[in-house]
């Protein structure tokens, strides 16, 4: 234990001596969308930044592909293959990017000439991955491929010339068969095997190369794509869109790799004159050394981005972005306490980052009012930020402030599926809460219609028998002693019915001074199995222990009726479906036809 210890320090300090020995000067380079740290120089960091802003502009402006979230991407950019390699992702990438909880980030070396194919591949990873598309494997890796061929001819962008290296590979080496390279996965030797590799990716260039540019097949693309991702076997959607076996497509693939010519296509393009001219600075060791921490944070390196962060902030004793990053460090290893702590510290320094405020907020919300204020923190410095909106309004309906839960939804745009069923459940929820019973009824509507399971459609019907309820008796919560006694007990407390999701409010309401309790005529013991909300009644069905039918016993007045509990626990009674939970009933046996209860409860003792 202690030598693997020792090999976590050795391993962080030797990351740490790479980092500084050599004293090199870092620049920080600020275009539109990109921040460039680089030990390169600044003539380098300047082309870097202009050349992913290139990338980023053709696809939102000529093909019209969502560039991913609209938060700056980072890019590190080394000098050379020496001061790379303590961080490359393994030992034969050129480059790569990780996601982080604020930014993503590009890694790569540009002591070459070649780099920045290998960079633009990794960047449209990137952005498929913030498209939502599950692209099959070899579409996604030979689409990075595809367009990391950009390169500017005159004020056009050109797309499609053939790598000299994928050529060499696809001449000299055994081709896959079509269906082995369609049903690789990432686990698969072709894919993760240096040896292997080469094929996979060359092949999945080429054919993704004549799918998108050759007059043959690029028109019906679309059609292929869609169906792909459809699901399916790969040989039946190339039938279906093309008519043709993989047999059929792999002849015409290797024809389309020996042709005397290849099919390029230039692009007209100008470049934002804002992303012509970025910002350059020299970094301060601060700035720096943040972004090489957070990099070994997100490459999920925690010891060595602990070693770092806590260097830094022995020399940075005020420095928030420290706190901010020890606290994502540890909310990543799940030490969520001492995640809220460094981020509460970070606010306390003047924490600028607003999805720091908002991973607090999440952290917070055993609290609504300490989220509420953190959200709004983020708020004042992003006012439109969509995950801020999001989580406030849900702040607010834990707080039971239904206004400003609708209000903070409302402002929440480009929902995704997964976010549209909790947030339209939520608004019917409060609008039903407000009396709005018609909008929130549309409300429920639109949340059933993205329910995805059957916990899903259940809850949305729970939530509607909710809205359409006129409440009376309909919950009984009580506050109970550990007396089991057949006395009276003392005066009960009683509360509003809930929804399924809402959590109980420890508001009550007293029952009326004098309020007298009968005794039971009589007891029954069993379980209880549901409880029927009708009007001013509730009915509780009562599975006696002894066996034979359902009991059904009606509670006229939750107000005269004596609830005792186990220990100094809370009773929750809502209306439906009960867990079978053992109780003992004092009643009066009286029948009453026209409920359909053959007696009126007085008293409940959950055993």
């Amino acid at each position: 234990m202690h030598r693997l210890a020792s090999t976590a320090c050795l391993l962080a300090a030797w990351t740490l001596s790479a980092i500084h020995a050599t004293g090199e000067t870092w620049h920080k380079v600020a275009s539109a969308h990109f921040e460039v740290f680089t030990t390169a120089g600044e003539k380098r960091g300047r082309e870097v930044a202009r050349q992913f802003e290139q990338v980023r502009g053709f696809f939102l402006k000529t093909l019209k592909g969502a560039p991913g979230e609209d938060r700056l991407v980072r890019v590190i950019a080394f000098r050379n293959e020496k001061e790379y390699k303590p961080y490359r992702a393994n030992e034969f990438a050129a480059a790569f990017y990780v996601g982080g909880p604020d930014r993503d980030t590009i890694v790569l070396q540009v002591g070459g000439s070649e780099y920045f194919p290998i960079a633009v591949h990794e960047y449209v990873h990137l952005l498929v991955k913030h498209s939502g598309l599950e692209l099959p494997l070899w579409l996604n890796e030979g689409f990075a491929d595809l367009y990391s061929t950009l390169m500017p001819v005159g004020r056009k962008l050109q797309v499609g010339a053939f790598p000299l290296g994928r050529l060499l590979v696809l001449r000299d080496d055994k081709w896959l068969d079509l269906e082995t390279l369609m049903t690789a996965g990432h686990g698969s030797p072709h894919y993760n095997e240096r040896d292997r590799a080469g094929v996979f990716y060359a092949q999945s260039w080429a054919l993704t190369h004549m799918l998108n540019l050759s007059d043959a097949y690029r028109t019906k693309f679309n059609e292929l794509t869609s169906a792909l991702l459809a699901g399916g076997r790969p040989s039946e959607a190339f039938e279906r869109v093309y008519g043709k076996t993989l047999a059929g497509v792999q002849k015409d693939l290797r024809a389309y790799v020996n042709a005397s010519t290849i099919q390029v296509v230039l692009f007209d393009f100008q470049l934002d004159k804002a992303a012509e001219t970025p910002a350059v600075a020299t970094a301060t060791p601060l700035e720096s050394g943040l972004a090489l921490a957070n990099l070994l944070a997100n490459m999920r390196r925690p010891d060595e981005a602990r070693a770092a962060y806590e260097r830094l902030a022995a020399e940075h004793t005020k420095s928030w972005e420290v706190e901010e990053g020890l606290g994502y460090l540890s909310w990543q290893k799940g030490e969520n306490a001492e995640a809220q702590r460094h981020f509460v510290r970070a606010a306390d320094l003047g924490a600028s980052n607003p999805r720091m405020y908002v991973a607090a907020a999440r952290l917070s919300r055993h609290d609504p009012q300490v989220a509420i204020r953190l959200l709004g923190k983020a708020l004042e410095i992003e006012p439109e930020m969509k995950e801020a909106c999001y989580e406030l309004g849900f702040a607010h309906m834990s707080a039971r402030q239904y206004s400003e839960a609708v209000k903070s939804f409302q402002k929440v745009r480009k929902v995704t599926p997964e976010e549209a069923f909790p947030m339209f459940h939520a608004i019917a929820h409060a609008l039903s809460e407000m009396g709005q019973k018609d909008e929130a009824r549309k409300f429920a509507a639109r949340a059933g219609e993205q329910a995805r399971t059957e916990a899903q459609r259940a809850d949305i019907q729970r939530l509607l028998e909710y809205i359409n309820f006129e409440p009376a008796v309909a919950v009984v919560r009580q506050v109970v002693s550990a007396d089991t006694a057949a006395e009276p007990a003392a005066p009960s407390k009683t509360l509003r019915r809930r929804p399924h999701s809402e959590p109980f409010d420890n508001t009550t309401t007293e029952a009326a001074a004098g309020t007298e309790f009968a005794p039971p005529q009589a007891w029954l013991e069993g379980k209880l199995t549901r409880i029927d909300c009708k009007g001013q009644t509730a009915i509780l069905h009562l599975q006696p222990s002894g066996g034979g039918r359902i009991v059904p016993l009606a509670i006229l007045d939750p107000g005269l009726v004596a609830i005792h509990g186990r220990g100094d626990g809370v009773v929750d009674l809502t209306c439906g479906l009960q867990k079978n939970s053992p109780v003992r009933i004092g009643l009066d046996p009286k029948e009453d036809t026209k409920l359909g209860a053959l007696g009126v409860v007085k008293r409940i003792e959950f055993q």
